[in-house]
């Protein structure tokens, strides 16, 4: 029960809502979402109240104080979204088996005080020694400051627009890459042993080591925990369910885009006039309800020929019927029905046919939920309880 009431206050602390929202989306829109789970501790500088005792003329007087303390302000387990594209698994191992891989990791930006701050707090070394970002040392990065193909990246340009140099008016971010690594010390040079050690290395602008050390987790494990929307044991990446919906999507909007611009064609369709016959200014009058004349000398005859319109043939009236099909396709795809949405149902149906399709949409979903919590909730959850009976002070 204390380790339910710990845990709970825990996810509150780093809140958990938001948390899990983005979980399950990233899962959903990119075939896999990764939370990483570390320890934190959070120690803050506060104005503490006190008192004093003094003796004053054979009397003891109590004064108050206000003085600075610094007071543990959190000490727990964090979780973290992992953005996909910024993720370093093994990838000789399919996502879903990426514990059994001999590496993992991330490549995130950082600010420089950051870095500073974690250095002070005895987490990072040799910050201030890490180099200016170079094109020829950085490749891709230190040209573009993106992790990926991605248009997200492009879109945002979040590194141009910060600057990509470091200085000490941190004008710029440091491409900070951590991984977990299986290795064996003696050959890499961080010790004497022979045998396979579980280490944690943190390279900053691909030049400079601010973090060697032994993975201190006791659980052995990679720091993350990932879940996939459609999970397949046999395949290194798997397709997210928005990923599979979005071609048909897509052609919707174009079918619905394509009708629109023919509308918009037979609304300001051309005319053929004849200018001898007409007043050309009433025709080219964009107003509303306007009426067009005929010339004086052409007054009491027919009209036949002095104006007429292009016929206007709808190309695009079955596209709307074709969108409705490929709607449904798509409810069928996702399991989210009319109901499901909190739509109002077309067709007449009865209460129970309402409540057994409902319930029939209900249970792809629950079996879709159950695989994506078994995947990627209880691995997490594992590891905080592990994290709370090793890290946990009396306090």
């Amino acid at each position: 029960k204390a380790q339910e009431l710990l845990l709970s206050y825990q996810l509150e602390y780093g809140g958990w809502t938001p948390f899990l929202y983005q979980y399950f989306l990233d899962a959903l829109r990119y075939g896999v979402g990764i939370a990483k789970t570390c320890w934190k501790i959070d120690e803050r500088e506060q104005q503490v109240r006190s008192t004093i005792q003094l003796s004053l003329l054979g009397q003891q007087l109590t004064l108050p104080i206000t003085e600075k303390r610094t007071v543990l302000a959190y000490e727990g387990n964090y979780n973290e979204i992992i953005d996909p594209y910024t993720w370093r698994p093994d990838p000789r191992h399919p996502v879903c088996r990426f514990q059994e891989g001999s590496y993992c990791g991330e490549a995130i930006y950082r600010s420089y005080f950051d870095l500073l701050r974690k250095e002070q707090e005895g987490l990072y070394e040799n910050v201030r020694t890490i180099p200016e970002k170079t094109v020829d040392g950085m490749g891709a990065h230190g040209r573009s400051g993106t992790f990926s193909s991605s248009d997200r990246e492009r879109i945002i340009a979040a590194n141009s627009f910060f600057g990509e140099t470091v200085d000490t008016t941190d004008a710029g971010m440091v491409l900070v890459e951590e991984g977990v690594f299986d290795l064996i010390p003696r050959q890499v040079g961080l010790g004497e042993s022979e045998k396979v050690e579980r280490w944690i290395l943190v390279l900053a602008n691909r030049t400079v080591l601010i973090r060697a050390e032994m993975f201190p987790y006791d659980h052995q494990d990679y720091l993350y925990s990932i879940m996939e929307s459609s999970p397949d044991a046999h395949s290194l990446l798997n397709p997210g369910v928005i990923e599979l919906m979005d071609p048909i999507a897509q052609h919707i909007s174009w079918l619905y885009n394509s009708h629109i611009e023919n509308v918009r064609k037979a609304v300001n369709d051309q005319l053929l006039v004849d200018p001898d016959r007409i007043e050309m200014d009433d025709v080219l009058n964009p107003a509303a309800g306007k009426i067009i004349r005929l010339r004086p000398q052409y007054y009491g005859t027919g009209i036949e020929g002095a104006v007429q319109q292009l016929p206007v043939v709808d190309i695009t009236i079955g596209h709307i019927e074709t969108a409705g099909v490929l709607q449904e396709l798509l409810q069928r795809l996702s399991a989210a029905n009319d109901a499901i949405q909190g739509e109002q149902q077309d067709k007449k149906r009865t209460a129970t046919e309402v409540q057994k399709v409902t319930n029939m949409a209900g249970g792809r979903l629950r079996m879709l939920g159950k695989v994506m919590g078994s995947q990627g909730l209880v691995p997490m959850g594992k590891q905080m309880i592990q994290n709370n009976m090793q890290f946990l002070s009396a306090e």
